[in-house]
């Protein structure tokens, strides 16, 4: 039988999911909380409930997607890590790419990200959300790759190089992950 509070986070968790839904196929300027509690197919009130704004809505749903980011690129590092003994810097960034590619195959997830990424430019509460979690990415990039040997990675300059690559991937089908790891070790080998 389920706690209150589980049924609490599992409807919050669906709202969110919902919103991020409607953020990646129709962008953020369609995230009302009837939009929202449509997409969920729960009550209105239930999505006020849980998200007194629609601000509210934004933030929640760009914290719980780079926060699911961040524990699947840890858990598959770890993963890696505890088969092999180690972990490459070409496996790092694949790590990445699939990501990217899984995101882009649900049909909504990348561009929802990006959606956010672009709102964060207009939104100076947002912006810094935005680039805290940024600079948290970049820097446990940073620590990974001076640990496996590149002393002075400069992990910022990889991120935003998954970035364009993901968002050319979002208008070019011809853009493939599978050698995302090849061309950044070739940048990477710079910085050995």
């Amino acid at each position: 039988m389920k706690t209150k509070q589980g049924k609490r986070d599992l409807s919050k968790k669906h709202i969110i999911n919902s919103a991020l839904k409607v953020i990646g196929q129709e962008g953020v300027k369609a995230v009302t909380h009837r939009s929202v509690a449509k997409e969920a197919v729960v009550a209105h009130s239930t999505v006020s409930y849980y998200f007194r704004t629609v601000e509210d809505i934004l933030t929640n749903s760009f914290t719980t997607l780079m926060n699911d980011l961040d524990l699947r690129a840890t858990e598959i590092g770890l993963e890696i890590i505890e088969n092999k003994g180690k972990l490459t810097a070409q496996e790092l960034v694949q790590i990445g790419a699939d990501q990217s590619r899984a995101h882009l195959e649900s049909g909504y997830l990348l561009r929802a990200r990006y959606e956010l990424h672009l709102y964060a430019i207009s939104n100076k509460k947002f912006k810094s959300l935005y680039i805290s979690y940024m600079n948290t990415a970049i820097l446990g990039m940073e620590n990974i790759l001076k640990k496996i040997g590149y002393k002075k990675a400069d992990g910022r300059m990889l991120y935003y190089l998954l970035l364009g690559h993901e968002m050319s991937a979002l208008v070019d089908d011809s853009i493939s992950f599978s050698n995302l790891g090849e061309e950044a070790i070739k940048i990477l080998n710079q910085y050995k």
